[in-house]
């Protein structure tokens, strides 16, 4: 039995993109992400025994000139930080943390009474796929689901941004990062495979 009668619609896309989008936006675009890099920095990256220093070739500032996290920073803060530090689990959960939850924890789609009438993705299909459910429901509208935040130093979906930035990472990380949203990617028949074959060797994650 649905909990209630409202249409609900899930607007998804791939997880690794989403996370390189979750990046850009909040730790590179804007100084939006300004407390949590502190709080990363001095309580847990400090303390580690690899500090993951930046490496050349890194973003190592926002948009503003102010110090942020790297995405290799930003990538092992979300598959290692709670496991290492009590209070990273709060960081990696509240706050901002909305942007990069796994959907299958934020927007609960397998949750008894709350099942997603269609799912579409955030993609080059999604203004077919959103005229298509518009004509089913006969809306006529100009809104664009799915739409809202705009990169300004790179843009996420494209090939050239991906490599820039996954190819900082490890095949190692980037298999870490997969297991982590694992259960996105087999909901929504998403691979990691392309995203792997741009990490660095394993062997070769020297400073």
């Amino acid at each position: 039995m649905r909990a209630y009668s409202l249409l609900r619609v899930m607007v998804v896309r791939h997880p690794m993109e989403r996370i390189l989008s979750s990046y850009i936006f909040l730790f590179s675009d804007s100084a939006i992400h300004r407390d949590l890099s502190a709080k990363v920095r001095n309580n847990w990256l400090a303390h580690r025994k690899d500090p993951l220093k930046p490496r050349r070739g890194e973003i190592m500032y926002d948009i503003t000139s102010k110090e942020t996290l790297t995405f290799r920073q930003f990538v092992n803060f979300l598959t290692h930080c709670p496991e290492e530090f009590r209070d990273c689990m709060a960081y990696s959960t509240e706050g901002l943390a909305q942007h990069w939850q796994p959907y299958w924890r934020w927007c609960q789609p397998c949750q008894p009474g709350l099942e997603y009438d269609y799912v579409l993705e955030l993609g080059p299909s999604l203004d077919a796929e959103q005229g298509w459910l518009f004509r089913q429901l006969r809306l006529n509208s100009t809104e664009s689901l799915g739409r809202t935040n705009q990169a300004l130093t790179g843009r996420p979906q494209e090939a050239e941004t991906k490599r820039k930035y996954f190819g900082q990472l490890s095949r190692r990380e980037i298999r870490e990062l997969y297991q982590h949203y694992k259960m996105d990617h087999d909901l929504f028949g998403y691979s990691p495979e392309e995203y792997i074959q741009m990490g660095r060797d394993d062997d070769d994650e020297r400073p």
